[in-house]
């Protein structure tokens, strides 16, 4: 697992904008239980080039981070980018349906 970090970094290091690097650097981190700097990398990734898959990835965090809204938002626009998203469509209709003014940061 360190190796495949490095390994990112050091691609980021070459290119801050490789966004296929920073999902990658992402899914290191999330499996060393680093969730808040892997949706870092993730949001950085979007920044970049913005896909499905990415959003998806991202609201699989927030998922982990007990933040459904969140994970809601991000599946929308997922699919807003590409309507028949199989990945996005499944999470999303896994998702808790939303309370009534519930809002989280």
């Amino acid at each position: 697992m360190a190796d495949a970090e490095r390994e990112f970094r050091a691609a980021l290091a070459a290119d801050a904008r490789d966004a296929s690097a920073h999902r990658g650097l992402a899914d290191v981190l999330r499996r060393q239980g680093k969730l808040d700097e892997a949706v870092a990398e993730l949001r950085t990734s979007i920044a970049t080039r913005d896909s499905a898959g990415t959003r998806t990835a991202l609201a699989r965090l927030y998922i982990d981070q007990k933040k459904p809204d969140l994970a809601r938002q991000e599946l929308e626009h997922a699919l807003q980018l590409a309507p028949n998203y199989a990945g996005a469509k499944q999470l999303l209709q896994r998702l808790p349906a939303a309370k009534q003014g519930a809002t989280k940061p």
